[in-house]
């Protein structure tokens, strides 16, 4: 009879080997270290930290804090695998208030480097010392110490060759590590933390009350105290608080749009859009401001055990969350509203007046359309331009204002109390009908002729959210018989705008967040004077003295309505001491 003859396919590895592999998952360059170490000297409530790294982080990581410490007994459990004091029960994974939990750290630091730690709690003398390197206990027993924590980690990937050799520069790597040091600073302003990099003490952020003021320190080379605000709110069991930047500082990318949950920095694709939501008045597409983000959320609506680093995480309500990042980040964005910097200033290393991405309010009527609508007389275009201009209006000068022409057939150039403003037409005339058709559109009329419209969302929900939303504010739309779709009434205001009405219906996908200010952006952009549109003298008079008026001088889209250089700019631009 034949022997049956059995494979052994599976095995239980080894101990040392699942370890390095543990290790390999959470540890994967010097700025995870960092992370997990600044986590746990934060969770143990110092008020100092020091973080100093050698060689990018490869050479030494070492951290001290002055936090509560660890008894001899912890600080030897406190390197095994999955040893934590902040969880016990799989309840507590859904009511997390620290910022580390996993107890994963200090044991997969230890199985890939060459890991000490000295301990010592208040009032209790002396310290404890514990060395492992390689996962390996080489010595622990009493140890002089202050009260606190001072953890090292050397040699960093010693025992994993491959990892190492993968790693980036050492100025790469070292780069990382104070961008993580940033992160972890800026939540906690009542902390002093330090940095010091190959010896050098690089920067310090000293303890203060605001979070505005940790922006600040952080940030030293960015911003001024003149450009930045806070703004805060409250919805049900979530508040967030905004500092900003005013939009004369902007850049072409995101990074420094950045959200907190509970003090974590979480990359939430949904949040950051919702932060630049908040900003779509003020900036022209393709510019980012500067905002940072801290909400506060009860830990039971908020999930952060989904990924290795904590950078991802649920909600169990993420419409309020995402309304909280825009309340607040509009909040702060009013203590900036009807600013513009004056010509020249920085704008987010590189100057006013760049080159930017304008293609949103670049938009441009048929010809049959700008012949029909162009230079409309009515309540919201009271531009007087069939009216010829007097020797008085063409001047207009009472001492302190005057006009004085028209630049490229686009701008308008005024001169107000010595200082000499450059008018974008459109952009003024787009931003003072966005506020008339705001205000007051006037009472709803039925159309004598209904037009015929395509909504561009086809599915019958959205497409009866999408007439509700019309609705609001006095545009009807109506299914006939015949299945098709018909604009059948309008407030008497927006009469002049029926056609861009309808190509906003035909061509709107989107959603409920700010439907309004998109309909009225639309609206405006479409009826509003265009480039190299010649506006007789009148008309351009009441043009710029409504433009300098403006309490908002940003046209829907956000971009500038005019630029201003003063008597002392042009004096310097031509050498004029």
């Amino acid at each position: 009879m034949a022997t049956e003859h059995h494979s052994r396919r599976i095995r239980i590895l080894r101990e040392n080997v699942s370890r390095r592999i543990a290790a390999g998952e959470v540890i994967d360059r010097p700025l995870s270290v960092v992370r997990e170490l600044l986590d746990n000297s934060i969770d143990a409530q110092a008020k100092t930290i020091d973080l100093s790294i050698i060689d990018g982080g490869v050479g030494e990581i070492r951290v001290h804090d002055d936090g509560h410490g660890m008894s001899s007994a912890d600080l030897a459990l406190s390197v095994q695998p999955h040893a934590t004091s902040k969880i016990s029960t799989p309840e507590d994974l859904f009511r997390i208030t620290t910022l580390g939990f996993r107890g994963e750290a200090l044991s997969s630091i230890a199985a890939c480097a060459k890991l000490e730690i000295t301990s010592c709690e208040h009032g209790s003398s002396p310290g404890y010392r514990i060395a492992v390197h390689g996962g390996r206990l080489i010595t622990s027993g009493d140890a002089a110490s202050a009260p606190g924590t001072t953890v090292s980690v050397r040699d960093l990937f010693y025992t994993l060759p491959a990892r190492r050799k993968f790693l980036d520069r050492t100025s790469t790597e070292a780069a990382r590590c104070r961008r993580m040091f940033l992160e972890k600073a800026l939540p906690f302003p009542r902390i002093l933390f330090r940095y010091h990099a190959d010896g050098e003490l690089r920067a310090t952020f000293p303890a203060c009350e605001s979070r505005l003021e940790r922006v600040l320190s952080a940030h030293p080379d960015l911003f001024d105290r003149a450009i930045l605000f806070s703004g805060s709110t409250q919805l049900d069991a979530v508040s967030a608080e905004a500092v900003v930047a005013d939009p004369s500082f902007n850049r072409g990318d995101r990074r420094l749009v950045q959200i907190f949950v509970n003090n974590r920095r979480v990359d939430e694709y949904a949040l950051v859009q919702a932060a630049l939501h908040a900003y779509e008045p003020y900036l022209p597409g393709g510019r980012f401001p500067a905002a940072f983000v801290f909400l506060q959320i009860d830990p039971a609506e908020v999930d952060f055990n989904i990924h290795p680093a904590k950078r991802e995480v649920r909600f169990h309500n993420p419409r309020t969350v995402h309304r909280a990042v825009v309340d607040a980040v509009a909040d702060a964005a009013a203590g900036f509203a009807g600013r513009v910097a004056p010509l020249g200033r920085r704008v987010g290393r590189r100057p006013l007046g760049a080159p930017t991405d304008l293609t949103a309010c670049e938009l441009v009527d048929s010809a049959e359309r700008r012949a029909a609508h162009r230079f409309e007389i009515d309540r919201y275009r009271d531009l007087s331009v069939r009216s010829k201009p007097s020797d008085d209006d063409i001047v207009a000068d009472d001492g302190r204002f005057r006009y004085i022409g028209t630049l490229f057939s686009l701008f308008l150039v005024v001169e107000q109390n010595e200082t000499l403003y450059l008018i974008d037409q459109h952009a003024a005339h787009e931003r003072i009908l966005y506020d008339a058709f705001r205000s007051s559109p006037g009472e709803v009329q039925r159309l004598l002729v209904p037009r015929r419209v395509v909504p561009a969302v086809d599915a019958a929900e959205e497409t009866a959210a999408l007439r509700e939303r019309l609705a609001r504010h006095g545009v009807s739309v109506d299914r006939r018989d015949d299945g098709a779709w018909y604009l059948t009434a309008l407030p008497a205001g927006y009469r002049s705008v029926e056609h861009a009405i309808v190509e906003f219906i035909e061509e709107y996908g989107g959603t409920e967040a700010g439907f309004e200010r998109s309909l009225f952006a639309w609206m405006a952009c479409r009826a509003a004077v265009k480039d190299n549109d010649t506006l007789e003298d009148a008309a351009a008079i009441d043009l710029a003295r409504q433009a300098l008026a403006l309490p908002e001088p940003r046209c829907p889209h956000g971009r500038p309505i005019w630029h201003r250089i003063s008597r002392d700019d042009l004096n310097r631009f031509v050498g004029r001491t």
